[in-house]
């Protein structure tokens, strides 16, 4: 968190080519081409959370090849590279201890946290009951599973909530009519559990309150649920951890995570813990969020909604990629401002020359390749006057000051198991 990779290159032969910020789903349609001509594409681009995918081709037999990112930060962190990992900045350096304000958005670094008062927040169960086409005969089993569950009160008896999934989502407090609400239901369409539980999440984080939902899933086939995509763009939504669980036709609850192949359980346990603990920011009695208290840098929102002016974004300024990914956070709580606000979100990118996910680094060997890009780009943007692209787009420029990070080596990537040499720098923006 507090880390932005803000450029890009790769050596095409001897020749250093930097890397164009484009419009991500331009850039990518461009690798595809490129990759089935058996040239020289580099891509670089978000997929969820804070995973970035790195793929450069190709590659020939014991081949090595070179190239570097560029990462802004302020505070020491500790970045992830395959199976590799990498220290950013001195961890016993204090100096960053204060929250870093913009009118938008608070960073509050690692150092700071440790020094902030921590509660534990009481959770109470949410089920989703999957209420899809069939499952009618479920519904003596669900009843059961869930007044077993709650007698062996691994979370007291809290006010839980209940809902019942299908192509669509109905929502109640788990009162005593509860057995007749779901007796009353239609069992129709699929099991759309992904986008409930994403407006679940999104509910619980926007009220701030100091209880948290336990997501806990009734169902006799977890395959059959509609959940392709994980949720780590939310994981600032669930700071006591990224479980939740899968109640079986035993009794037990198979965990599973939020921000990783969330179909799928890695592990079954009788008895989970609910005693981690958050910090309330910057009070209990008025937080603007909850951090996890997980000994990194974490930001909250000034302001639920803002605007960024053009004339707010700097390039490479570390202050402006904070602005940006709060704004990306606006996106994430009202995806309905997402769509409306996709082209600013690139023009950001643009004049930042910061990557988000609407954008991505590529680089490209040919004049002819590049020319490509600029069309499919102006095919893919045209017709919207808000976006001033220019004939060039957003070139990535040559390196000036940059304080060499580390000359990394041999690691590998995911492209035909091939070994790349990677030299990594960093630019502290001060």
């Amino acid at each position: 968190m507090g880390c932005w990779i803000s450029d890009y290159y790769l050596y095409v032969g001897d020749r250093k080519e930097m890397g164009i910020l484009a419009e991500k789903k331009t850039a990518m349609w461009i690798f595809s081409q490129i990759r089935n001509s058996n040239r020289d594409p580099g891509l670089l681009h978000y997929l969820t959370g804070n995973k970035v995918a790195f793929r450069v081709f190709p590659f020939a037999e014991k081949e090595v090849r070179k190239t570097g990112i560029e990462f802004i930060h302020k505070n020491p962190l500790t970045l992830n590279i395959d199976e590799h990992t990498i220290q950013l900045g001195n961890p016993e350096d204090s100096s960053q201890a204060a929250v870093i304000s913009t009118p938008y958005v608070d960073f509050i670094t690692a150092y700071r946290k440790q020094s902030l008062d921590t509660i534990q927040r009481q959770p109470y169960y949410h089920f989703m009951l999957d209420i899809s086409t069939g499952k009618e005969e479920m519904i003596s089993e669900y009843k059961e599973r869930i007044r077993t569950l709650i007698a062996k009160n691994f979370i007291g008896q809290s006010p839980h909530k209940i809902s019942l999934i299908n192509a669509y989502t109905k929502t109640f407090e788990m009162n005593d009519d509860w057995e007749e609400q779901l007796a009353a239901q239609r069992f129709e369409g699929g099991f759309y559990l992904e986008r409930a539980m994403k407006e679940a999440l999104i509910v619980h984080h926007k009220k701030k309150e100091l209880y948290y939902p336990v997501f806990v899933v009734l169902t006799d086939n977890m395959y059959e649920a509609v959940l392709d995509k994980d949720f780590a763009d939310l994981r600032f939504s669930f700071p006591e951890g990224d479980q939740f669980y899968h109640l079986q036709e035993d009794g037990t609850l198979a965990a599973h995570s939020l921000i990783k192949n969330p179909q799928f359980a890695d592990t079954t346990t009788a008895n989970p813990s609910f005693r981690k603990t958050v910090i309330p920011y910057p009070n209990q009695e008025n937080p603007l969020g909850f951090l996890p208290n997980d000994g990194q840098g974490s930001f909250v929102l000034r302001e639920e909604k803002f605007r960024l002016s053009p004339d707010e974004i700097k390039p490479k300024e570390w202050n402006t990629a904070l602005n940006i990914a709060g704004k990306r956070r606006v996106h994430q709580l009202y995806p309905q401002l997402a769509e409306k606000e996709w082209l600013s979100s690139i023009r950001s990118s643009f004049l930042s020359r910061i990557l988000n996910p609407s954008t991505a680094y590529i680089v490209v060997e040919t004049e002819a390749q590049k020319e490509m890009l600029f069309q499919k780009q102006k095919q893919v943007l045209n017709g919207n006057k808000s976006l001033d692209l220019g004939e060039d787009m957003n070139r990535m420029s040559e390196p000036g000051f940059w304080l060499l990070l580390l000359l990394f080596g041999a690691f590998l990537l995911w492209q035909k198991g091939a070994v790349v040499k990677s030299m990594f720098k960093q630019h502290h923006s001060g």
